[in-house]
């Protein structure tokens, strides 16, 4: 069955067949398959890990990402990097304050995760920024919780509230 473009404000075109490309995509050159933001290139070896950060890069990646899955190269590098750029720092500046750090971790990673999947990454400047904030809320929500002994929204309460934490810190 023909796929269609899962961001409908992706720029440029709606894929009807993953395999789509212009007839020219098979020169080399700025837009061929050697180009790592090409979404359709296969090489994605020598990317610079930094170069993710920037938002037409990553943008073509999340397309790259749309015709073979998150299971390809794309979405490895694209998870690689929003792990060890953006999870892992915030997971250092929580680590004092919670117990489980690895559940801490794995809520940040959902975070992450959900937020590239969705479309809403592409409308930012910065859909890094967006990323970094989600995963910020869901790793202090979950070290909340845990300090508080209770579901993230009812610790957030009692925070507000001044309550004495449930767990010793």
């Amino acid at each position: 069955m023909p796929a269609e473009t899962t961001r409908p404000d992706s720029p440029a075109r709606v894929r009807t067949d993953p395999t789509d490309r212009p007839a020219d995509a098979d020169l080399a050159g700025p837009t061929g398959p050697t180009d790592p933001t090409d979404p359709t290139g296969p090489d994605l070896a020598g990317l610079d890990p930094a170069e993710i950060a920037r938002r037409e890069v990553l943008l073509a990646l999340l397309d790259r990402i749309d015709a073979e899955g998150w299971d390809g190269a794309a979405g490895s590098l694209v998870l690689t990097y929003a792990r060890d750029r953006v999870v892992r720092p915030q997971l250092r500046r929580i680590a004092r304050r919670v117990l489980d750090l690895e559940q801490v971790e794995s809520s940040g990673w959902c975070a992450a995760w959900e937020v590239l999947r969705t479309c809403r990454v592409t409308r930012p400047d910065s859909p890094w920024g967006l990323v970094t904030v989600a995963v910020r809320r869901a790793m202090l929500g979950e070290a909340v919780a845990q300090v508080y002994d209770a579901p993230v929204r009812a610790a957030w309460r009692l925070r507000a509230a001044g309550e004495t934490p449930g767990r010793a810190v």
